[in-house]
């Protein structure tokens, strides 16, 4: 269930209008130097500029047994439509797509 909620989301987001400004273009090769792990401020680093946070949440966690977990979905889309979505959980990534980057 879990992965069809990441997957949904994932969709949701791409469908979203775009987050690019003026020059802000997201690369492929941006997107080969993030890394798994990374936090939000440092692949805003990589790419040069802020996404926009498309969803995010926290479940609440059991105290002894399981910490809350928050996860939160950024995007960075060029006026061509090619974007990067990426999701983290407490500030690490767990997940990258992009479409179209070149």
């Amino acid at each position: 269930m879990k992965k069809y909620f990441c997957i949904a989301a994932i969709l949701i987001a791409t469908l979203l209008t775009g987050c690019a400004s003026g020059n802000d273009i997201v690369t492929l090769s941006e997107y080969n130097q993030i890394s798994y792990g990374m936090s939000y401020s440092q692949v805003a680093s990589i790419i040069g500029y802020e996404g926009i946070q498309t969803s995010g949440g926290t479940m609440d966690g059991i105290p002894g047994v399981m910490p809350s977990v928050t996860t939160e979905m950024y995007m960075w889309r060029n006026s061509d439509g090619s974007n990067l979505i990426v999701m983290f959980q407490n500030d690490a990534l767990v997940n990258k797509t992009q479409t179209e980057l070149e």
